[in-house]
């Protein structure tokens, strides 16, 4: 019965590869693993997400699980924004969007109007 209190967390970011005018997608990360969206795909949770003393780092494959995962390293740049490079060494920018809670017992997802992490 303990897990029916457990609280889930789950962070929408809009995800900007500088290197390409108007490429952004949104990257979702929960339980430690990375969904990638783009206006053409949505890929399955796969990947890992990994946030240590202001860096970030991502693996994942933006075609999905069944492909290579790829890393990216960003490191903080302001309150809700990373900035790094993937690698092919393309500069991403990635900025919070929402950040979403819910018991793991529940269905519905709550946004929160979350305090900074810094």
């Amino acid at each position: 019965m303990a897990g029916a209190f457990a609280l889930v967390e789950m962070i929408a970011y809009k995800y900007e590869n500088m290197s390409h005018a108007g490429y952004t997608n949104v990257l979702w990360t929960c339980r430690d693993q990375i969904c990638f969206q783009s206006p053409s795909r949505i890929t399955g949770w796969h990947g890992s997400v990994t946030e240590h003393d202001g860096t970030m780092t991502l693996r994942f494959d933006c075609k999905g699980r069944t492909h290579r995962l790829k890393s990216t390293f960003l490191m903080r740049s302001g309150v809700n924004s990373w900035s790094g490079i993937d690698y092919r060494g393309r500069t991403i920018k990635m900025t919070k969007l929402a950040f979403y809670q819910k018991l793991e017992s529940e269905a519905q997802w709550t946004e929160i109007q979350e305090r900074s992490r810094v």
